[in-house]
């Protein structure tokens, strides 16, 4: 790999994520490539129900959550580590091509819950990630 690595994180399950964002570092520390990690929030703000939100709502959301991505990097890889977080609004599997096409990513690292219909591989975002990546996709299962 030669660029930077990506992993989404899906902080509202932080737990299923520690090992996802671990397995990023290490991916990431083989090359000594930077890692970036990613979280998405829904974009409330152009739908109807983003009239029942004060006008800094979503601003606060995006302040809080960056802060809780840049604490669960400290606590995961030590406040040593380069890293850099993203935090992001809208669909979550456009806004990590997008944020994977910025970065210039060599890999994106995404988590795949277990489905509850075992004829689906992957969880919704992870496979549309996978179809529309411009590098390669490593896939966790959580």
């Amino acid at each position: 790999m030669t660029g930077p690595v990506l992993v989404a994180v899906d902080l509202p399950h932080v737990n299923e994520q520690k090992s996802i964002i671990e397995e990023a570092a290490r991916l990431a520390s083989l090359d000594n490539l930077t890692l970036n990690l990613i979280t998405v929030i829904p974009d409330y703000d152009m739908s109807y129900v983003g009239g029942f939100f004060k006008e800094d709502a979503i601003h606060r959301v995006l302040e809080e959550t960056s802060d809780k991505l840049y604490a669960l990097t400290k606590e995961l890889l030590g406040p040593d580590q380069k890293a850099h977080c993203i935090v992001s609004k809208g669909k979550a599997y456009e806004e990590i091509l997008l944020a994977a096409e910025k970065v210039d990513a060599s890999l994106i690292v995404i988590g795949a819950h277990e489905p509850k219909n075992k004829r689906f591989l992957l969880g919704r975002t992870a496979a549309r990630v996978m179809r529309h990546a411009h590098c390669s996709v490593y896939v966790v299962r959580d």
